[in-house]
């Protein structure tokens, strides 16, 4: 595996952190900046958290919204098809009506021509010819609507297959994230294990000198005590010393008096 780079510049952009002091932190780590480097890891973390749950979110209205466009394509595409069924069956109703018109008026044209004393029968087939007319017009007043509510499904349709590819577009921006915010993690961790050791470390170094602090003072108060016991003891020695010598003195001068005494006497 490659040794991960330190990259300061980076750390400090990521994390809003202060280069310097994460030049600090790296040199000679101290608890206030190893909390402050947690607490922006700790804001990371949980940006890390919403982006995950933002992906896990937007995961399932996608695959909520990719089902319901599913299932309205599908409706739509059965009702266009039937619709196209039914036009088609109106147009071939419409062509039968309008073959049975040219029909009815070349049979007219014929009775005409032939003979006048059938106009009660051309009246009648005047009638079915405007009620075939009038059927004619309805077919194509719902001929009319049938498009335009097709025109509107095909418009839904569009729609919504817009905003599927949106859903896919903001999905795979959030998978971005994600993926970044994974690499800043990892560097995150690496970064917080070695602060820990270089800590840990700190800490074992500490201990040792206060130890080595505490054995020392321990060791010179020993070596004090030591040396005022001494003192005490020469200066005591040294006041007997003047005592002897003192005593000493006196006693050589009280024999000196005695001998002038016994030397003066007469014989």
């Amino acid at each position: 595996m490659a040794a991960v780079t330190i990259e300061l510049p980076f750390l400090s952009s990521h994390y809003a952190i202060a280069e310097s002091t994460l030049s600090t932190l790296t040199e000679a780590p101290t608890v206030e900046l190893v909390n402050q480097l947690l607490e922006a890891i700790t804001k990371k973390a949980r940006e890390f958290d919403e982006l995950k749950s933002d992906k896990l979110r937007l995961e399932v209205e996608l695959e909520n919204a990719v089902r319901s466009n599913e299932s309205k394509i599908k409706v739509l595409k059965s009702t266009i098809e039937k619709g196209h069924t039914e036009v088609e069956e109106t147009r071939k109703k419409l062509h039968e009506s309008e073959n049975i018109r040219s029909s009815l008026e070349s049979e007219i044209a014929s009775l005409k021509s032939s003979s006048t004393s059938n106009e009660s029968e051309v009246s009648s087939l005047n009638s079915r010819i405007a009620s075939l007319e009038a059927s004619n017009r309805d077919t194509l007043a719902l001929l009319e609507s049938k498009s335009g509510a097709h025109d509107k499904l095909a418009e839904e349709l569009s729609t919504q297959h817009k905003k599927t590819i949106e859903l896919r577009r903001q999905l795979s921006t959030v998978e971005q994230n994600l993926q970044a915010a994974n690499s800043a993690s990892a560097s995150t961790r690496f970064r917080e294990q070695s602060l820990e050791q270089d800590l840990e470390l700190t800490k074992k170094n500490n201990e040792w000198f206060e130890t080595e602090l505490k054995t020392k003072s321990a060791e010179h108060l020993k070596f004090r005590k030591e040396k005022s016991a001494r003192i005490a003891e020469l200066q005591r020695e040294n006041e007997e010393a003047i005592a002897t010598t003192e005593s000493l003195r006196r006693t050589q001068g009280g024999g000196h008096q005695s001998g002038r005494v016994i030397q003066d006497r007469p014989g």
